[in-house]
């Protein structure tokens, strides 16, 4: 019978599967038909020939943006339900009944504006440059040696973040306060998804047990501090954090997965490659 912890990393493992899920949505090599992705495409097939029309131009950079931001908004009501079923998850593995926290969506308002400010950076640029008048399609719209103003990139990567955050936000939200008040000692775990994506960061943080309210501390690159709070600790950072007792801290499960990815980077630096491993799992090898 699996253990409580146990049970508490495979929820976290789901977490970090759904938002893999969720980051492809959005667009990338491997899914391009993202809805991101895809309204780029489509905004910049319509501009094609037509960045003399300022009325046009105008129209198209508003669908875009809408477009954007709608299917943005429900990629994030989505990323908070990932992390509220996360919490249930690990609540009922611990015999926890849930309090009535509940997530305050204006985190998601924050994420929205935050995103538009990214869209709204791009437009002003590329309408800038088409009432100045001398604009020409691949300074905006790229040719086969540069993106051009108007790219993806930067709206997903700053999407990425926010659904990542959503996602821990409303996780901590259910489960913090109600595990402190359950006369029980917790402290929180980092779990990686270990595969060939898993970063350096990552499998060096995987299996990292702090306090409730202790940071964790990072060595692996790329990360954006060197002590961080919660994921996401990189971009496109796929890593949960969940719940054990002080007592499993440092249980078989811990040194299985520690050891799990010290074996992955120690095969990474030997071999100099990255090899496919599925599924990927908390204690995962080649």
């Amino acid at each position: 019978m699996a253990t409580e912890h146990a049970r508490a990393v495979k929820a976290g493992l789901r977490t970090n599967a759904e938002l893999k899920v969720l980051f492809d949505k959005l667009g990338n090599e491997e899914h391009p038909r993202g809805f991101v992705l895809s309204a780029y495409r489509e905004a910049r097939k319509a501009l094609r020939g037509e960045l003399q029309n300022p009325a046009g131009v105008q129209l198209t950079l508003g669908h875009l943006r809408w477009t954007v931001l709608n299917g943005v908004d429900a990629a994030l009501q989505e990323a908070a339900q990932i992390g509220a079923m996360q919490a249930m998850a690990e609540l009922q593995a611990y015999g926890i009944e849930r309090a009535d926290d509940l997530f305050d969506l204006s985190t998601v308002d924050d994420a929205l504006r935050a995103i538009g400010n990214v869209l709204d950076g791009q437009v002003n640029a590329v309408w800038a440059l088409v009432r100045s008048g001398t604009v020409d399609d691949s300074l905006i719209l790229g040719d086969e040696s540069h993106a051009g103003l108007l790219r993806p990139s930067s709206a997903i990567q700053e999407a990425v973040r926010w659904l990542a955050f959503i996602a821990l936000a409303a996780y901590g939200s259910a489960v913090e306060r109600t595990a402190k008040q359950s006369g029980l000692v917790f402290k929180r775990q980092a779990v990686a998804a270990i595969d060939e994506r898993t970063t350096d960061c990552c499998l060096r943080v995987h299996g990292q047990v702090v306090g409730l309210n202790e940071d964790f501390k990072l060595t692996g690159t790329p990360r954006y501090a060197d002590r961080m709070r919660n994921p996401p600790f990189h971009p496109y950072c796929r890593t949960s954090v969940v719940l054990v007792r002080d007592k499993e801290a440092e249980d078989e499960l811990t040194t299985e997965m520690r050891d799990a990815a010290a074996a992955e980077l120690d095969a990474r630096a030997r071999t100099k490659t990255r090899v496919v491993i599925h599924p990927a799992n908390a204690t995962s090898r080649r």
